[in-house]
Protein backbone atom coordinates (compact mmCIF):
# COMPACT_ATOMS: atom_id res chain seq x y z
CA UNK A 1 0.00 0.00 0.00
CA UNK A 2 1.83 3.06 -1.27
CA UNK A 3 0.36 6.54 -1.72
CA UNK A 4 1.86 9.70 -3.07
CA UNK A 5 0.85 13.17 -4.21
CA UNK A 6 1.96 13.69 -7.78
CA UNK A 7 2.78 16.52 -10.11
CA UNK A 8 5.07 15.47 -12.97
CA UNK A 9 7.09 12.76 -11.25
CA UNK A 10 5.72 9.75 -13.09
CA UNK A 11 9.07 7.98 -12.66
CA UNK A 12 8.04 7.17 -9.09
CA UNK A 13 5.33 4.80 -10.32
CA UNK A 14 7.75 3.04 -12.63
CA UNK A 15 10.25 2.65 -9.80
CA UNK A 16 7.62 1.18 -7.47
CA UNK A 17 6.49 -1.22 -10.18
CA UNK A 18 10.09 -2.30 -10.81
CA UNK A 19 10.28 -3.19 -7.11
CA UNK A 20 7.16 -5.38 -7.50
CA UNK A 21 5.05 -3.22 -5.18
CA UNK A 22 1.65 -4.89 -5.05
CA UNK A 23 -0.68 -1.92 -4.50
CA UNK A 24 0.04 1.59 -5.76
CA UNK A 25 -2.57 4.29 -5.23
CA UNK A 26 -2.34 7.86 -6.50
CA UNK A 27 -3.84 10.90 -4.84
CA UNK A 28 -3.66 14.35 -6.41
CA UNK A 29 -5.12 17.68 -5.40
CA UNK A 30 -7.40 17.42 -8.44
CA UNK A 31 -9.30 14.15 -8.74
CA UNK A 32 -9.13 14.34 -12.54
CA UNK A 33 -5.31 14.43 -12.40
CA UNK A 34 -5.20 11.34 -10.17
CA UNK A 35 -7.57 9.50 -12.50
CA UNK A 36 -5.54 10.44 -15.58
CA UNK A 37 -2.28 9.26 -14.03
CA UNK A 38 -3.86 6.08 -12.69
CA UNK A 39 -5.31 5.26 -16.08
CA UNK A 40 -2.01 5.96 -17.83
CA UNK A 41 0.02 3.72 -15.51
CA UNK A 42 -2.47 1.04 -14.55
CA UNK A 43 -2.69 1.97 -10.88
CA UNK A 44 -5.56 3.04 -8.64
CA UNK A 45 -6.73 6.66 -8.17
CA UNK A 46 -8.12 7.58 -4.76
CA UNK A 47 -9.86 10.67 -3.43
CA UNK A 48 -10.23 9.74 0.23
CA UNK A 49 -6.56 9.53 1.20
CA UNK A 50 -7.22 10.29 4.89
CA UNK A 51 -9.19 7.05 5.26
CA UNK A 52 -6.56 4.79 3.64
CA UNK A 53 -3.73 2.91 5.31
CA UNK A 54 -0.24 2.91 3.89
CA UNK A 55 3.30 1.99 4.75
CA UNK A 56 5.09 4.30 2.27
CA UNK A 57 3.89 7.83 1.56
CA UNK A 58 5.70 9.76 -1.18
CA UNK A 59 5.22 13.48 -1.81
CA UNK A 60 6.28 14.40 -5.34
CA UNK A 61 5.25 18.02 -5.68
CA UNK A 62 7.58 21.00 -5.59
CA UNK A 63 5.43 23.31 -3.47
CA UNK A 64 5.95 23.27 0.29
CA UNK A 65 2.31 22.85 1.22
CA UNK A 66 0.47 20.72 3.71
CA UNK A 67 -1.12 17.69 2.09
CA UNK A 68 -3.66 15.30 3.57
CA UNK A 69 -2.00 12.20 4.94
CA UNK A 70 -3.22 8.63 4.89
CA UNK A 71 -3.35 6.51 8.03
CA UNK A 72 0.31 5.67 8.46
CA UNK A 73 1.31 2.25 9.73
CA UNK A 74 3.71 2.24 12.75
CA UNK A 75 6.58 1.11 10.52
CA UNK A 76 5.72 3.59 7.75
CA UNK A 77 8.24 5.73 5.95
CA UNK A 78 7.67 9.11 4.32
CA UNK A 79 9.63 10.28 1.29
CA UNK A 80 9.61 13.88 0.13
CA UNK A 81 11.29 14.36 -3.23
CA UNK A 82 12.29 17.86 -2.15
CA UNK A 83 15.67 18.19 -0.47
CA UNK A 84 17.76 20.76 1.34
CA UNK A 85 15.03 21.92 3.70
CA UNK A 86 12.49 20.50 6.10
CA UNK A 87 9.10 20.75 4.43
CA UNK A 88 5.65 20.91 6.04
CA UNK A 89 5.13 17.31 4.90
CA UNK A 90 8.33 16.20 6.64
CA UNK A 91 7.46 18.15 9.78
CA UNK A 92 4.04 16.59 10.02
CA UNK A 93 5.50 13.09 9.62
CA UNK A 94 8.18 13.82 12.25
CA UNK A 95 5.40 14.86 14.67
CA UNK A 96 3.80 11.44 14.08
CA UNK A 97 7.17 9.72 14.73
CA UNK A 98 7.33 8.51 11.13
CA UNK A 99 10.76 8.03 9.54
CA UNK A 100 11.28 10.60 6.76
CA UNK A 101 13.75 10.65 3.87
CA UNK A 102 14.24 13.61 1.55
CA UNK A 103 14.92 13.49 -2.18
CA UNK A 104 18.69 13.93 -1.98
CA UNK A 105 19.52 10.20 -2.23
CA UNK A 106 17.40 9.97 -5.39
CA UNK A 107 19.08 13.05 -6.88
CA UNK A 108 22.54 11.62 -6.15
CA UNK A 109 21.62 8.20 -7.56
CA UNK A 110 20.37 9.87 -10.75
CA UNK A 111 23.57 11.91 -11.02
CA UNK A 112 25.76 8.83 -10.61
CA UNK A 113 23.69 6.94 -13.19
CA UNK A 114 24.16 9.81 -15.63
CA UNK A 115 27.90 9.72 -14.91
CA UNK A 116 27.90 5.99 -15.73
CA UNK A 117 25.84 6.56 -18.86
CA UNK A 118 28.15 9.24 -20.26
CA UNK A 119 31.52 7.86 -19.14
CA UNK A 120 31.02 4.09 -18.95
CA UNK A 121 32.54 4.17 -15.46
CA UNK A 122 30.37 2.49 -12.83
CA UNK A 123 30.39 4.51 -9.58
CA UNK A 124 30.85 2.51 -6.40
CA UNK A 125 28.73 2.67 -3.23
CA UNK A 126 31.72 4.52 -1.72
CA UNK A 127 31.28 7.24 -4.39
CA UNK A 128 27.64 7.62 -3.34
CA UNK A 129 28.63 7.90 0.34
CA UNK A 130 31.36 10.42 -0.41
CA UNK A 131 29.11 12.68 -2.46
CA UNK A 132 26.29 12.35 0.07
CA UNK A 133 28.62 13.37 2.89
CA UNK A 134 29.51 16.56 0.99
CA UNK A 135 25.85 17.57 1.01
CA UNK A 136 25.35 16.68 4.65
CA UNK A 137 28.56 18.30 5.85
CA UNK A 138 29.98 15.11 7.34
Amino acid sequence: RHFFEVNRYFVVIAALKSLSVQTISVWARRTEAAEEIASRFGVRAISDVERRECDVCIKAISEDIAVPLPILMPSAIGIDLQYGTTTKFMGELHQKNIQVVDGLPMLLAQALEQFRFFTGIVPSPRDFSLISSLFHGK
